[in-house]
């Protein structure tokens, strides 16, 4: 007796998938410098040899502490504006953000995610946020006695990041070492930087011009400056006016 089998056949169809990678491509600006109370762009574009119909964009903050949070996040028929963040130009291959009056608290690194139906990408932008510093307010304080005159004289400024104030008499000779320097943060996040340089009348001191600078160790050079006028030789608290 013989036996038969019967053997199927079943169709197999191989379907070759590119890595998503290759679907999408973001390019970001990498490092973004803000100024303070003013918009800052996060440049942003997406290409792709595929139309893209909708897409999916968050925007990650990461904290102090090491973790992230979210503090943006766009899809379809959500709102291209969310606090002071902005999308520029929704459904369009330029999907840069905005911050709206930039705070020195959106200092920091961010992770920009993308997602669209055919891939996803994401890039990290490093925010550094700067506020100019202003010009310094000036004051001067003499003390006369019968033995010592000598004079304090102050110079304020703010500003962010911290800086540094240096002292010159004739913009060459240096005192810098000679002064008493502080800060503050102010609620905004800046630096209020305060340094007193006290001098004495037996260096003849009072007859020169003194100018406070304030230096900007990033760029390692001076910002800005305000100079006092000869300093008088009578006793007075004068406030020079920047």
């Amino acid at each position: 007796m013989v036996s038969y089998s019967t053997i199927r056949l079943l169709p197999v169809i191989l379907c070759n998938i590119p890595s998503a990678f290759n679907f999408v491509i973001l390019n970001c600006q990498s490092s973004v410098t803000g100024i303070f109370n003013e918009d800052t762009k996060l440049p942003c574009t997406l290409s792709s040899d595929s139309i893209i119909n909708s897409v999916h964009i968050e925007l990650w903050k990461k904290e102090k502490d090491g973790k992230e949070k979210i503090v943006f996040t766009f899809t379809k028929g959500v709102s291209e504006v969310q606090g002071r963040i902005k999308l520029l130009h929704p459904r369009s291959q330029d999907i840069s953000l905005v911050i709206q009056n930039t705070q020195v608290s959106d200092n920091g690194t961010y992770q920009y995610f993308l997602e669209t139906a055919i891939g996803h990408r994401f890039h990290e932008i490093k925010l550094n946020v700067k506020a100019p510093y202003s010009l310094p307010k000036m004051a001067l304080l003499q003390n006369i006695t019968r033995r010592i005159r000598s004079a304090d004289l102050i110079c304020e400024t703010t500003g962010y990041p911290l800086a540094q104030i240096h002292w010159f008499v004739y913009e060459k000779r240096n005192l810098t070492a000679r002064a008493k320097t502080h800060s503050v943060l102010t609620p905004e996040g800046l630096f209020s930087v305060t340094s007193t340089l006290h001098i004495e009348a037996m260096e003849n001191a009072l007859e020169g011009n003194y100018t406070c600078a304030v230096f900007n160790l990033e760029k390692n050079d001076i910002e800005v400056r305000n100079q006092f006028p000869t300093v008088r030789r009578e006793s007075e608290m004068l406030m020079i006016p920047p």
